[in-house]
């Protein structure tokens, strides 16, 4: 089955004041109650099948072992145009002609010279890094790790049953562990393994398919995972503790948590709302399709455009699809630590990226399609 995408997460934020309210007819507030082979539990689980484990609960509460890093996890958990490595190479896609049309390939590029093609398995899609290691999906090998030029299978139970490939938004990465959700027609279960592909007894369900993960949070004294999940056309995002208490946080996309905070999309309008419960905010007039948040600004783009949004809610614009090459448009824009990315694009197989200044000036541009 086809899963639906929301990107997800953060850094440290902003207060931006109160434009005006962002009108949500669906939402509640979370109200307060109490390395080359696979690696598993047993040798059952190593057996080469893709049946979806029989469901169970939680063994025992969770309480998140490094939320004290939450701001941390939820800003590295967002999709993400590029990766940059500590060595200083950026890892990021680019399209070339294969034999049957244009193929995406993974390019490692440090700046001198050409783009090295990566040897990964064809049709992988790259979710994570931690500087040093890359963490990618293979579709015969469900979630692995790439590190020195070699590859390491992790857990088969990451392996999707339908053959499709998972969003980003199906993973969440910790400092010890990573989340991963898997769904049937009616709900979707989040479990978790060590970084060898051991899983825990940790287990969130949720009564919607195909919810992805926005992130966590701690949530009136209870450790949360931060979920988003379709009805109809309607994104809606939920809180889930592993007692199984869940409640409706707010209706809206691209969610991205800060602090105490949920920002989202809704209606192309960009908001804010406080995770414990409140009004919510829309931050400002412009028009918004994706957006990032680095320190004390937001960076956002509309279609065409880039914007910073400061502290009292005034939005400049600082970047437009015309100072790329041969681009019409912007679709992406992404902070990675202190760096800003913009990502745009003109027809099918056309992309640029660009690594951009806070004030919107052009650092550097790697053009990463076929131009037709």
């Amino acid at each position: 089955m086809k899963r639906r995408v929301t990107a997800a997460f953060v850094g440290a934020l902003l207060a931006a004041p109160t434009i005006t309210a962002c009108s949500d007819n669906n939402s509640k507030d979370f109200d307060a109650e109490e390395k080359t082979e696979y690696t598993t539990e047993s040798e059952e689980t190593t057996a080469e099948t893709t049946t979806k484990p029989e469901k169970k609960s939680a063994k025992k509460a969770v309480t998140f072992a490094d939320l004290p890093d939450q701001e941390e996890v939820n800003t590295q958990n967002r999709s993400q145009i590029l990766f940059v490595m500590d060595d200083g190479s950026y890892i990021y896609p680019m399209v070339k002609n294969g034999s049957d049309g244009p193929v995406e390939t993974y390019v490692s590029d440090d700046g001198k010279g050409e783009p090295k093609e990566m040897k990964l398995p064809e049709k992988s899609r790259v979710y994570y890094s931690d500087g040093k290691k890359l963490y990618f999906y293979a579709p015969e090998d469900g979630l692995c790790e790439y590190s020195d030029g070699k590859t390491s299978k992790l857990n088969k139970e990451t392996v999707t049953a339908d053959g499709d490939i998972p969003e980003r938004e199906e993973f969440l990465f910790t400092k010890d562990k990573i989340y991963f959700a898997s769904s049937d027609d009616e709900s979707t279960e989040i479990r978790s393994m060590d970084y060898s592909g051991k899983l825990t007894d940790e287990v969130f369900s949720v009564d919607h398919k195909n919810a992805r993960i926005i992130g966590i949070s701690e949530i009136n004294g209870r450790s949360c995972m931060v979920c988003g999940y379709y009805i109809g056309t309607s994104e809606n995002i939920i809180a889930v503790d592993s007692d199984g208490f869940s409640d409706d946080v707010i209706s809206g996309s691209n969610a991205y948590i800060s602090g105490d905070d949920i920002y989202y999309i809704h209606i192309a309008d960009l908001c804010r709302k406080p995770l414990s419960g409140g009004d919510a905010e829309k931050l400002t007039d412009e028009r918004c399709s994706d957006f990032c948040i680095s320190g004390e600004k937001i960076f956002f783009a509309d279609a065409t455009n880039v914007y910073s949004l400061d502290k009292k809610g005034k939005a400049e614009k600082i970047f437009s699809a015309d100072k790329l090459t041969k681009c019409d448009y912007i679709s992406r824009v992404c902070c990675i630590g202190d760096k800003l990315f913009v990502s745009g694009g003109s027809a099918a197989f056309w992309n640029c990226i660009a690594e951009i200044d806070e004030d919107g000036k052009l650092i550097k541009e790697y053009k990463t399609g076929i131009e037709r």
